[in-house]
């Protein structure tokens, strides 16, 4: 089994449904990035700015490595009863609205807690570099 098998194997079993590896090479995005951000559609989000360079060359992100282990999951946390919306609100009374993504763990917590044992997995499989990451900087998501 390759090593790429057996990341896509190991990630399914730590709940993950779909795992890949991915090239760290420059983005052919970048000058469309410069762009948008020059035209201001960053806002107020001044780290788009700070963090751009990375976006745009995402091997710069952690030094050493030359592949970005890349996994898909669903974080939205099962339903409880205490957080489905009532059918009908009681009069004179408001119901509170809660994100779906925010009425569990944090996912940010949960994700790099697993992506925690998938590092320490391609460490232990020959890796030089494995560092989590989960929505917590300069990854170009598309």
């Amino acid at each position: 089994m390759s090593l790429r098998e057996r990341l896509q194997a190991e990630s399914a079993r730590l709940g993950f449904l779909a795992c890949g590896v991915a090239s760290l090479e420059p983005s052919r995005f970048g000058v469309a990035l410069d762009d948008w951000l020059a035209r201001g559609f960053g806002g107020t989000m001044r780290y788009l700015n700070r963090q751009a360079n990375k976006r745009k060359n995402p091997a710069e992100i952690a030094a050493g490595a030359t592949r970005a282990i890349v996994v898909l999951d669903n974080y939205l946390p099962p339903q409880s009863p205490e957080c489905r919306a009532p059918s009908a609100e009681p009069a004179g009374r408001r119901v509170a609205k809660i994100a779906k993504y925010a009425r569990g763990r944090d996912y940010h917590l949960e994700l790099t807690e697993r992506l925690g044992h998938l590092s320490r997995f391609a460490l232990d499989s020959g890796a030089t570099v494995a560092r989590p990451y989960a929505d917590a900087g300069p990854v170009p998501e598309r």
